[in-house]
């Protein structure tokens, strides 16, 4: 309670009051989290007519605190679904014992067939299972218990919607012309379903079967494009197969696990560096239309 209670006033702190309540709530959580894995989870049926599958990436500098993430992702109020981990083979030999352990709970350990980094989460799990729900996360994350039933619930059951935990809004200046990605605001509470909001990986992203583009899976064009910026790569896929994108009402916000970000793709997108992938996807495909295609 006290924890909600402070997640829900978050937004009120100042920059350095938010980052010692990242310091505390992290460290509130892990007890949490020890204690649990002890007990079974009870889940209620989804409910959804396909298969659900999350799925995510990981590499060996994250291995140390990857292991609270899945448990994080196999305890989910909800089920059944299949949670898919994504490893480079040379990676393997370095998966520790906490998570090898998680195998025996559900997840399943799978080696790329070719590493393209924040891509592998997505891109090898549609193109095995083209008819399913698939459901994103990333590697160094807490997610709350009912992350997937809330993703779930919030799906209007239309292939053409995606929904996300997360997103931007693309906006414009006085001219009409796209701003800058810096200067794209972030969607607040749930929205209704909308042309023009980019989701924002870290929150969860449900894509159901047939949402994105065939084309989502060349990774020749993904790589000379946007090689780093899955989700904006993502983005124009469904943008550009008609989807529509609904934000659902704000989970708690991310804590990010102690001493996972030293290896980071925000570091390599120093400032959010996207704007530098988003104009070569512009030349490309030219922005996404703003209404349904």
């Amino acid at each position: 309670m006290v924890l909600k209670l402070l997640t829900a006033n978050f937004k009120k702190f100042d920059k350095k009051a938010r980052e010692h309540w990242y310091w505390v709530r992290t460290h509130l959580i892990l007890p949490k989290l020890k204690v649990r894995q002890f007990f079974p989870q009870k889940q209620r049926p989804h409910n959804a007519k396909h298969d659900v599958i999350i799925s995510l990436t990981s590499h060996k500098p994250r291995f140390a605190t990857l292991h609270l993430t899945l448990e994080c992702l196999l305890r989910q109020s909800v089920g059944p679904y299949r949670l898919l981990l994504w490893i480079d083979e040379c990676d393997m030999p370095y998966l520790t014992d906490e998570i090898l352990a998680l195998k025996n709970r559900g997840l399943e350990i799978k080696v790329t067939p070719f590493n393209h980094g924040p891509y592998n989460k997505l891109v090898h799990t549609l193109k095995e299972n083209p008819q399913a729900i698939v459901v994103t996360a990333d590697d160094d994350t807490y997610y709350q218990g009912d992350f997937l039933e809330k993703l779930l619930e919030n799906w209007s059951g239309d292939h053409k919607e995606i929904v996300c935990g997360m997103a931007f809004t693309i906006t414009t200046d006085e001219n009409g012309e796209k701003k800058k990605f810096l200067e794209w605001k972030p969607v607040k509470g749930a929205s209704y379903p909308r042309y023009d909001i980019m989701p924002f990986g870290v929150g969860g992203v449900l894509y159901p079967p047939g949402s994105l583009s065939p084309d989502v899976l060349d990774h020749e064009q993904y790589r000379k494009l946007c090689p780093k910026a899955d989700d904006i790569w993502f983005f124009w896929m469904g943008r550009r197969n008609g989807v529509v994108y609904r934000k659902i009402s704000d989970l708690l916000w991310p804590v990010e696990w102690p001493s996972s970000q030293t290896v980071a793709l925000k570091h390599d997108n120093n400032a959010f560096k996207n704007d530098e992938q988003i104009a070569p996807m512009v030349k490309t495909y030219g922005w996404p239309s703003f209404t349904r295609a």
